[in-house]
């Protein structure tokens, strides 16, 4: 598949864009970028990370879609947070309704499944980027999530680039997914990092 067509419901208010949700590598990003750090509430959609650069890229994603996005950084707890955002219904109910709300309901798009390599790709950079851990001491690529069925479609994803991995899940009911060093070399040519400290571990577990 090339593209998806955007729907919403009748008398919502939507900022214009494309009605056409093209299946691209930056749109594969924004996609995993939202399952990894993002957030919808019905009319506003939200990515919140530090690192500049995956910033930037959903700066450009957002500017693509001819929204104006909004940066607010801020203190949750001890914490510093930085989101951006931009306020429209259509897209915010098309990721709500395609990818789910809130951690535990989250899941891969169906339609990532017939998407082309480049579109799986750029999702799993980005999910990757933000709730992944390149652990050199442990020998390992993993991620955790409170959903189960978002691990299930990830896994499935990275099966195709021939990345295979297990899945367990701990005390406290959170979901792992485990991914054997072996797998690095694959993972670098095929996903990739954006972020340097994560790229610089991927590379010496490829090595």
């Amino acid at each position: 598949n090339n593209g998806i067509l955007l729907r919403t419901g009748r008398g919502s208010r939507a900022t214009p864009i494309p009605q056409t949700f093209d299946l691209t590598w930056l749109k594969g990003w924004f996609i995993g970028a939202y399952l990894a750090e993002g957030s919808s509430n019905g009319y506003q959609t939200s990515i919140s990370n530090l690192d500049d650069t995956y910033m930037a890229r959903a700066q450009s994603f957002f500017e693509q879609q001819g929204l104006d996005p909004h940066e607010d950084i801020h203190h949750r707890g001890f914490a510093q947070s930085r989101d951006l955002k931009v306020n429209s219904s259509l897209l915010s109910q098309f990721i709500a309704h395609s990818c789910g709300r809130g951690s535990r309901f989250k899941k891969v798009p169906h339609f990532a499944f017939s998407a082309s390599d480049e579109f799986v790709s750029g999702l799993l950079r980005a999910y990757f980027d933000g709730d992944g851990n390149f652990h050199v001491q442990r020998k390992m690529i993993r991620v955790s999530s409170d959903s189960k069925e978002l691990l299930d479609g990830i896994a499935l994803r990275l099966s195709r680039f021939k990345i295979f991995s297990f899945k367990t899940c701990d005390r406290k009911g959170q979901h792992w997914l485990l991914i054997p060093y072996k797998y690095a070399p694959l993972f670098l040519l095929s996903v990739g990092s954006d972020i340097p400290h994560k790229r610089a571990d991927l590379e010496r577990l490829a090595l």
